[in-house]
């Protein structure tokens, strides 16, 4: 079935940077909790070879084309979102969890072609997670 999601590709590009501070030692929690600032960037390419003609497009091109009445061939995924944000971290004994909140600086619009919609990805995320990313 035919939905206008992006579903994958054959080329990666990701890139992350974070910066941590050094553990703030508070009543209650010690020297566990930390906090960082993040960049975000990068996506799934349907070629390979997309991903060098992507790689400095930060806005997704001909977005005015991308609409539920078009076909998703018209609908061009080839650019690198970008988000930035910040977090805590809370060191356990099985590794830290992890609170996050980002901001989509360029969120995605793909069309619905079951639903006849067109759908933009939200600008803020909120992410919960133990464990280290990588």
């Amino acid at each position: 079935m035919v939905t206008g999601y992006p579903i994958g590709g054959q080329g990666l590009f990701v890139n992350n940077l974070e910066i941590r501070t050094p553990p703030v030692a508070l009543p209650y929690v010690g020297d566990n909790l930390g906090f960082v600032f993040f960049h975000d960037m990068g996506n799934v390419f349907d070629t390979a070879n997309h991903i060098i003609s992507g790689m400095l497009q930060f806005r997704q091109p001909s977005i005015a084309n991308c609409s539920a009445s078009t076909s998703k061939a018209t609908c061009n995924f080839s650019y690198n979102p970008q988000a930035v944000g910040m977090g805590l971290r809370y060191k356990t004994p099985v590794g830290p969890v992890r609170l996050d909140i980002g901001y989509n600086i360029n969120p995605t619009r793909y069309p619905v072609q079951e639903k006849g919609t067109v759908e933009t990805l939200r600008h803020i995320n909120f992410y919960f997670s133990i464990g280290q990313t990588f």
